[in-house]
């Protein structure tokens, strides 16, 4: 269990409801236009993660591994809405060909996904840049959660899965917060101390054996759902101005 410092809240008490008042917002709107959104459990919508991003016409919207993806989730084991970007790192082409062909072709990391461009963004002062925003705006560290283990969406949250979370007080510094070590893991990522010590962990998943693991990659903020007296509750434009737009960058598409 991740102890949240949790400077905000809200009455917002779930992610479709957090991810439903963002889409009012007129800034939102302004910028991203008309998005897909797509719940992590269609069955069960209301306790389901969910996820905006631009339409992916091709495949009618789903699934959208290589995009950058707004996220909105109730962190487990706390009482706290995760809002910001989700990034994906797929497999290699070789191992996806054991999914059946469809699939296969949705699950292999290939040049057009928005991982490298993040992964280049670590070093080149964009992602130091959005998180300083963030830091301003919401006046908390942003954070860095990342999930890793076997490939395929059942998995994807699975208590196996390696886990690590790092806040970002300052600058490219992170700090560990919590780490877990399942059946696959980042080598070394736990021991990062900054963004381009990050980038470096990342990227040596690039070898033969990290093709293997499927890694989920969320920035952004926590926002508790307990009432904090003598702070007003974040709403919908909160979550857009203080936390989602400054990370819009690998949202949408480069115009």
């Amino acid at each position: 269990m991740i102890a949240l410092d949790n400077r905000a809240w809200t009455r917002l008490t779930t992610a479709k409801a957090c991810l439903n008042a963002v889409m009012t917002v007129a800034g939102y709107k302004e910028r991203c236009g008309r998005m897909a959104c797509h719940p992590y459990n269609p069955d069960r919508p209301e306790e389901s993660t969910w996820w905006l991003f631009p339409p992916v016409r091709r495949s009618g919207n789903w699934p959208a591994y290589h995009m950058g993806k707004f996220i909105f989730r109730v962190l487990p084991d706390s009482n706290a809405l995760f809002v910001g970007l989700h990034v994906e790192k797929g497999i290699g082409a070789k191992l996806a060909q054991a999914f059946e062909t469809q699939r296969a072709a949705t699950l292999a990391l290939g040049p057009d996904w928005i991982w490298h461009r993040f992964l280049a963004n670590l070093t080149d002062g964009s992602v130091e840049a959005a998180f300083e925003t963030i830091r301003k705006r919401s006046g908390m560290a942003p954070w860095i959660f990342l999930d890793a283990g076997p490939a395929g969406d059942e998995q994807r949250f699975h208590p196996a899965r390696s886990k690590y979370a790092f806040q970002c007080p300052e600058g490219n510094r992170i700090v560990l917060q919590s780490h877990y070590m399942g059946e696959q893991g980042i080598p070394f990522a736990e021991n990062a101390i900054d963004l381009a010590d990050l980038r470096d962990r990342l990227e040596r998943l690039a070898d033969p054996q990290g093709d293997m693991i499927w890694v989920n990659l969320w920035v952004g903020c926590t926002v508790g759902r307990k009432r904090l007296d003598r702070l007003p509750p974040w709403d919908g434009a909160d979550f857009w101005h203080k936390a989602l737009e400054p990370l819009a960058h690998w949202v949408l598409r480069p115009e």
